[in-house]
């Protein structure tokens, strides 16, 4: 009886309403059309459509889910009936909309590119029901409401990146795979021993639950040093220094699309973890923990920065400049005041589009130079003025220059380190960056300016690749010229995206509202 009695005090006594389940169309819509995809493997003319309209689906849906978040609060969902912390829960606030939105739209731009860029054998095989389980794995990854479920969508969006890494089984992609499988399952293990042992220190794994739990424990030696292993699980997947040499090593090795959405994604997803995991689980740091995300970024950035300098390949250099930002976003978490958090969420956003971005663009560069050493595409972006305006506006874009969006979040990152009289991570930030504008620079003047590449000595523009022209090059640059007007709309007009980011760092350094959401009124079961 008294068991009957504890089951029903934990259980919910009230219906679920249809509303409450939108929190799971993020997920669910790629997942079920995933399934259909996987089913009609072999129409291959279906596979497109099907993945648009996932990708399209979840867009709306977050859509929507961010709007109620801005009227009504942080949403949630607890599977089955059961109560917080009992129950799987699914809490969505400001921060998770948000991503889950940019997630869904970069996923959509890179959908509408591939059919330029993946062929019959590759989409029979299934490189679209693997791009809609990646986005599965990223949106659950925001949704999730507690940290084992955070390590289950972790492994649904690693299984599926490893599968688009290796299609097409060649070489150089088995070489990338086997660098990007070790690092990251060296990661996740992190991730999973430091979850298991989490859970025998306070004995729950909701994210809500954890913020009572872990402020009560007494065990402080034991979560200082937990704290350390989620950073160093989660710096991993982030590819933050000194745990980044998957990345330059992977990115470059399978075709564009699935670098692009690998740069506009999976970087992000270890970010986000980091922010939610040290605002909500380990708000105080627990000892050393900011202190080691501040250096940490700082080298990240300055290593990512002489990456960016030293790299003759296109792609590769792209990967180091993905590297530094994600300096940047470890600086705003280190620094952990609401203006350092709104610039780190700003930023993230930004770089989702603006690598997302840089990345197709290289595929159309490398396309029509039939290379990407940056050597050899001398003069050939001049070929077509419209690729010429996408890549310089797009490279003001990583540089953080005006008029584009990365110039705000820097900005902002520069005074929240100044109002903490961080001059060091100033340092460190303002070094990166020149470093980043030498190397983006270079690199610009040779693919823009310098006439001929190495088998042209007169200087003149010779066809050493395919020429683009017609419908291919309008499927390729749609969605490069839809991030090109983003990422100029976001620099020029920043507000709308400022007044979310700040919304979401209130959040996240204000969970009450977040707790409320996971237990209800008067539900929480201690």
């Amino acid at each position: 009886m008294a068991d009957q009695n504890l089951i029903s005090e934990a259980m919910r006594t009230t219906p679920t309403l249809l509303a409450e389940w939108k929190i799971l169309t993020p997920m669910l819509a790629p997942l079920v059309l995933a399934a259909v995809s996987l089913m009609l493997r072999q129409k291959d003319r279906w596979q497109f459509h099907i993945a648009v309209t996932a990708a399209l689906i979840a867009m709306i849906g977050s859509g929507f889910l961010l709007f109620d978040i801005i009227i009504d609060g942080p949403q949630s969902l607890v599977m089955s009936g059961w109560l917080a912390p009992f129950g799987i829960a699914f809490t969505a606030d400001s921060l998770s909309a948000i991503f889950a939105f940019v997630a869904s739209l970069v996923t959509l731009l890179i959908i509408l590119y591939s059919p330029a860029d993946v062929d019959k054998a590759a989409t029979k095989s299934g490189y679209y029901t693997l791009i809609m389980m990646l986005l599965v794995g990223v949106n659950g990854s925001f949704m999730t409401g507690d940290i084992f479920n955070l390590y289950v969508w972790f492994e649904v969006m690693l299984i599926s990146s490893f599968g688009l890494l290796i299609l097409g089984g060649k070489k150089i992609q088995l070489d990338g795979a086997v660098k990007y499988a070790f690092l990251n399952l060296l990661g996740t293990t992190f991730f999973l021993i430091a979850t298991g042992l989490l859970y025998g220190v306070t004995g729950t794994l909701n994210f809500a639950d954890l913020f009572a739990k872990v402020a009560a424990s007494e065990a402080t030696g034991t979560l200082a040093t937990l704290s350390i292993l989620f950073l160093f699980a989660f710096g991993i997947k982030a590819a933050a220094f000194p745990m980044y040499f998957w990345l330059p090593a992977a990115y470059h090795t399978p075709r564009v699309a699935v670098s692009a959405i690998f740069a506009g994604l999976l970087t992000k997803v270890g970010v986000y973890a980091l922010i939610r995991i040290f605002t909500i689980v380990f708000p105080d740091g627990n000892g050393a923990a900011f202190e080691l995300f501040g250096v940490i970024g700082g080298l990240t950035i300055i290593i990512g920065g002489l990456g960016v300098i030293a790299q003759t390949e296109l792609r590769r250099m792209l990967a180091y400049l993905l590297m530094s930002g994600v300096g940047i976003m470890m600086i705003g978490i280190s620094i952990h005041t609401q203006l350092s958090l709104m610039a780190t969420v700003q930023y993230t956003v930004h770089s989702m589009l603006m690598m997302t971005g840089l990345y197709l663009l290289s595929g159309v560069i490398g396309r029509m130079a039939g290379s990407f050493e940056i050597a050899k595409i001398g003069g050939i972006v001049m070929q077509n003025h419209f690729v010429a305006i996408a890549y310089f506006g797009l490279a003001l874009a990583a540089m953080g220059l005006p008029p584009f969006s990365g110039l705000w979040p820097k900005y902002m990152m520069l005074m929240a380190a100044f109002e903490q009289g961080y001059y060091w991570l100033i340092a460190a930030i303002l070094t990166g960056s020149l470093l980043t504008i030498i190397g983006v620079g270079r690199a610009s003047i040779q693919m823009i300016w310098r006439g001929g590449g190495v088998n042209t000595p007169d200087g003149q523009y010779e066809a050493r690749g395919k020429r683009l022209e017609g419908k291919q090059l309008r499927i390729m640059m749609l969605p490069i010229s839809i991030i090109f007007v983003l990422t100029l709309w976001l620099g020029i007009s920043p507000n709308t995206l400022i007044r979310q980011s700040d919304l979401a760092a209130y959040d996240l350094l204000n969970v009450e509202q977040y707790i409320e959401a996971t237990f209800g009124k008067g539900e929480h079961i201690e």
